[in-house]
């Protein structure tokens, strides 16, 4: 996984303020859904997007145990990425999802085919900010961009919900480190992913509060003609309304 953009960003503490600390060792997230449906418009979007792009299939990178994935089948074929108690109920519950047990905290490629890629519209809703070393997720993501047409990647904007003066580590025992949207763009721009997108997204389904961060990210290749569709003002309106 030599990537020279990647190991730049480690040894910068992936761009985040100076003084920043994260945690060592977070607790796994275990995705009940008690407290309310968290980035409910990500998955909107997704099938918004999906559907506009001639996607068939939705990939859904830490997809927990599901609940908001399956609401896109049988309009796309749905994989979910996953470990642990979380994987175990989406092979249990949904048997007509594809399930692939991969732990992003390890440095292993993610085995999806290529040609399943490049019909795919790929979810990464609130994940990054759990991992040790999200150095893994980032290296995958950029390898599956290269077929991909679409991604989104979400995760809560620290200075709206810790405030200013937030250093970590999160207060969310779960997640290991938080970026403001700013500190996140530095972070993918400095990876050369190609950015279609940046802006707010509600949090959760019970509040229109726009808390969480939202990155939409075209193929590796800016002359992808799917992508390419992203830049139009119809889509980049309906992406306004749909977050």
């Amino acid at each position: 996984m030599d990537n020279p953009l990647i190991q730049h960003a480690v040894k910068n503490n992936f761009y985040l303020k100076s003084g920043y600390k994260s945690r060592k060792e977070p607790a796994y997230y275990y995705g009940t859904g008690e407290n309310g449906i968290s980035q409910p418009q990500v998955y909107v979007l997704a099938h918004y997007l999906g559907m506009k792009l001639g996607c068939k299939y939705v990939i859904d990178i830490g997809c927990s145990t599901a609940i908001k994935l399956i609401q896109l089948y049988p309009d796309f074929r749905i994989i979910g990425i996953d470990y642990g108690e979380n994987l175990q109920i989406c092979t249990n519950s949904y048997p007509y999802g594809t399930w692939i047990e991969h732990n992003l905290d390890r440095p292993q490629k993610l085995q999806i085919q290529d040609s399943i890629l490049k019909d795919s519209i790929i979810i990464c809703a609130d994940v990054i900010e759990h991992l040790v070393n999200p150095a893994y997720l980032l290296w995958n993501l950029k390898k599956m961009m290269e077929f991909s047409p679409v991604c989104l990647l979400s995760t809560p904007e620290r200075d709206i919900v810790r405030g200013m003066d937030e250093f970590g580590p999160p207060k969310n025992s779960c997640h290991v480190r938080e970026w403001n949207l700013s500190e996140l763009n530095h972070l993918f721009h400095s990876l050369e992913f190609n950015i279609k997108y940046t802006g707010l997204t509600v949090s959760v389904n019970w509040s229109d509060a726009r808390r969480t961060s939202l990155l939409v990210l075209g193929n590796n290749d800016p002359s992808d003609s799917r992508s390419a569709m992203l830049d139009s003002s119809e889509v980049r309106a309906n992406m306004d309304s749909i977050i």
